[in-house]
């Protein structure tokens, strides 16, 4: 009976794991396997890491405003606009891939971080592993790295190519389970529309992941998509952007998700909600098109609407 219960409540049985999880890395939290990490310019990176923190702490204590989570986040990403777009700055060699493999047999992988080379997933992902850390009361960058590594790859562990969380919703239903960001569209009661999907975009492009043409690698995606068969999620539909009603129901900062049209796709772009000097909704995000990371000119409603390959924006908000 207990076993049956599980069954039917999968979720439950996922943050169960994901909770033993984070109290098995909280017993090794400086265990990170530091010659693993990648730096884009490790001088470089470790110093800025330490002064957008330190000045962003220092804005929050100063600030006569309630901060929350997603303003701290939001202030962070200001920090990094200007610095430019480059894409898979994730992706290792396969050499080294192949020959430092995970437990499991799959391609290996580096913990990443090049502050001076943003795509739209590592600009949100770097921002918020920051801001979590200034909301422990810490502001080294060991613990952010720490917390990019909770953040980026699967019950908070770097094991591999294949424990990345590549799909995005399997990026917000880890991260949910952690207690580090929650679906706002959940809590919201207009302009949501839910969609069910097969996620499996990895696998039937195969080609387009040189790490992919390995067995191992292969078959550990798979698994992974297996989870996300008939996958149903909300989000706010592109057309009700520009409603008063929906617009009242974003906060600063909040991580913007843009679902795609693609049949095996649920997300293509990553953004953050912010306040432009207009008073409205605009997105910060490391735009490929412009080649850095900008606010948006055009609103929120506009920015969506305008893009023929996405049907609306997912809302994430980091947990209070």
């Amino acid at each position: 009976m207990f076993a049956y219960a599980f069954l039917e409540k999968p979720y439950i049985l996922y943050i169960i794991m994901c909770t033993l999880a984070i109290a098995t890395a909280g017993i090794n939290a400086s265990a990170i396997n530091w010659g693993h990490i990648r730096f884009g310019n490790e001088e470089r990176d470790t110093t800025l890491m330490v002064e957008i923190m330190k000045k962003a702490s220092t804005r929050e204590k100063v600030s006569s405003l309630k901060y929350t989570p997603g303003m701290l986040l939001s202030d962070i990403g200001h920090s990094f606009i200007g610095t430019p777009y480059v894409a898979h700055t994730l992706e290792c060699d396969t050499a080294y891939a192949f020959s430092h493999r995970a437990a499991d047999g799959s391609a290996g992988e580096m913990l990443t971080i090049d502050l001076g080379a943003l795509d739209c997933t590592t600009f949100v992902e770097t921002a918020m592993a920051m801001a979590y850390t200034i909301g422990e009361g810490r502001s080294g960058w060991r613990d952010a790295m720490y917390n990019l590594e909770k953040i980026r790859y699967r019950h908070g562990v770097m094991n591999g190519y294949a424990s990345r969380l590549h799909y995005i919703c399997d990026w917000i239903m880890d991260n949910s389970a952690m207690g580090i960001i929650e679906d706002a569209v959940r809590r919201m009661d207009t302009g949501v529309k839910y969609e069910v999907k097969t996620i499996d975009y990895m696998s039937t492009h195969r080609d387009s992941y040189l790490v992919m043409a390995d067995s191992v690698t292969y078959e550990r995606i798979r698994d992974v998509e297996d989870g996300y068969r008939n996958h149903r999620f909300g989000y706010l539909k592109a057309r009700s952007l520009g409603d008063k009603s929906v617009q009242a129901q974003l906060r600063e900062g909040d991580v913007l998700c843009f679902t795609s049209t693609l049949k095996d796709l649920d997300v293509t772009h990553l953004g953050i909600l912010t306040r432009g000097d207009d008073g409205k909704w605009h997105v910060m995000h490391a735009s490929s098109t412009l080649g850095k990371v900008v606010v948006s000119d055009e609103p929120l409603d506009r920015f969506v609407q305008r893009n023929r390959h996405w049907t609306g924006v997912r809302v994430l908000r980091l947990s209070e």
